[in-house]
């Protein structure tokens, strides 16, 4: 598109209004939608109260389903899905993972003691540097600074569980001592995600 010179003249006197930061922005009033508004909010009222409800109903079916995984694992027999009967013949399942949150890395010394040669059986200490390039070698990179290398990096550790900890809990059961076992049940139960409560087959 062509612009003649008056058009590019009138464009560079146009000055714009500079933001002033001590006013607040402008409001303006729509009307016409004032029965839908209340709708709206009643709707997200609804869905707090239905939310709530479900949690309930969801705390009634853990409630029945934990202690029978509990008592079976306790037993060393491991199932990590139930199927909840339903009147409208469309079970629910309740799905156990093995997903937990993290150990406080302060524990490993006494978790170690403990267990013993089984510690890395069950659990493994995670430790990240400052994130390096794709290629770059951590352990080459500790050889090369030796003692200072934590003047250049901070690491965080943590003690996670192993990718199949229920597996190995319950194939070692009958090998492990009753404390030993009430222990690692009490460290699952603490840090194990919330059970998924699955509605479809």
């Amino acid at each position: 598109m062509q612009y003649n010179q008056t058009e590019v003249t009138m464009a560079k006197q146009i000055k714009l209004k500079e933001l002033d930061t001590n006013v607040g922005a402008e409001k303006m009033e729509i009307t016409g939608l004032e029965a839908v508004v209340p709708q709206i909010r009643k709707i997200d009222t609804d869905i707090e109260a239905l939310a709530k409800q479900r949690e309930d109903l969801r705390g009634i079916i853990m409630n029945k389903v934990g202690p029978i995984m509990k008592d079976g694992l306790s037993k060393g027999h491991l199932v990590k899905s139930y199927i909840v009967k339903s009147e409208d013949g469309q079970p629910a399942t309740v799905l156990y993972k093995n997903a937990y949150s993290k150990l406080d890395p302060s524990n490993e010394q006494s978790m170690k003691e403990f267990l013993g040669d089984m510690f890395s059986m069950f659990f493994s200490v995670q430790t990240s540097d400052a994130s390096l390039k794709k290629n770059a070698n951590t352990n080459e990179l500790r050889k090369l600074l030796g003692d200072r290398f934590s003047e250049f990096f901070s690491e965080t550790k943590s003690i996670d569980f192993t990718k199949d900890f229920m597996e190995k809990r319950a194939s070692l059961h009958d090998q492990l001592k009753a404390p030993v076992r009430g222990q690692l049940d009490k460290w699952m139960g603490d840090h194990q995600a919330k059970p998924d409560l699955r509605m479809k087959g």
